[in-house]
Order: structure tokens, then C-alpha cells, then sequence
């Protein structure tokens, strides 16, 4: 895997961010956050950070999701995916527990990128716009602290 990360980057010019994607299970002899890290770290490529996954998958396979933000190296971390889950209960535009995680993930990483990802329907572009600017009085807060 590794070799053939660092070829793409070598042809590309340029690293890559390779999301953490759900798994059904650890990944061999490491974790699942363990081998996203030895990944990155050893193939010099940076990480998508999922926040649904990795949010959801603490709570499907009960572990913490803060500790493993923890153990990820946070200077590989480019770009947050946050995605909306209407159909679990939580509602869009801040005050759900997977904002609430992405908030403290953003007290953890800093200011970074972040990419809203309707997870099932998209909304109207209305309610896009206003998540939208949510996330930029998140990630302004965070550049303040």
C-alpha cells in the first residue's frame, strides 16, 4: 500500500489526503486510528479526517472517538469532512454530538479546511449556506482560542 501511495504522489507531484473510511473491523495487526496514522506517516501523505466515521464508529463499536483523534498526528491532518444525518435524529447546522466532536476536534487541530458532506438527502441550498457559515464561526473560533 505504502509503495504505490508514494508512486501516485511521485507521478502527481503532489501528496495525497486519504480519508479514514468505516471499517467492520482492525486493520491487521494495528487499530483501525493506529494503522491510518503508520499509513500516513510512512507513505508521507496527509489525512481526510471523517468526522461522521470516526464519530459514528465510536459509538457503533464503542470506543472513544476523542481518543482517537489523539492518536492521530495532527500535523498530516488537511481537510475535515462533516457530514449531516437527518434521518438518525440530529439536525443540521450545529448543536448535534457529531458538531459538538467536530467543534472539539477543531480545538484539537486548528484551524483546517472543512468540507460539508450531506450525508443522505441534500438540503435545499438555503440550509447548505447556513451550515456554511456554522462552520466558519466554528472554525474562526478555533483560530481564536
Amino acid at each position: 500500500l505504502v509503495p504505490r501511495i508514494r508512486q501516485v504522489q511521485e507521478t502527481l507531484g503532489r501528496p495525497l489526503l486519504l480519508e479514514n473510511i468505516p471499517s467492520l473491523g482492525a486493520a491487521g495487526e494495528f487499530g483501525e486510528w493506529e494503522f491510518a496514522a503508520a499509513v500516513a506517516q510512512r507513505s508521507d501523505s496527509g489525512i481526510l479526517l471523517d468526522i461522521d466515521n470516526l464519530y459514528f464508529g465510536g459509538i457503533s463499536r464503542e470506543f472513544d472517538p476523542m481518543e482517537c483523534l489523539t492518536g492521530l498526528p495532527v500535523e498530516r491532518i488537511g481537510q475535515l469532512h462533516l457530514g449531516t444525518r437527518p434521518d438518525s435524529g440530529e439536525r443540521t447546522g450545529g448543536d448535534t454530538p457529531v458538531w459538538d466532536f467536530y467543534q472539539a476536534a477543531l480545538q484539537r487541530i486548528g484551524p483546517v479546511s472543512t468540507m460539508l458532506e450531506p450525508t443522505n438527502n441534500l438540503p435545499p441550498l438555503d440550509e447548505l449556506l447556513i451550515e456554511l457559515q456554522a462552520i466558519r464561526e466554528l472554525v474562526g473560533q478555533g483560530r481564536r482560542a
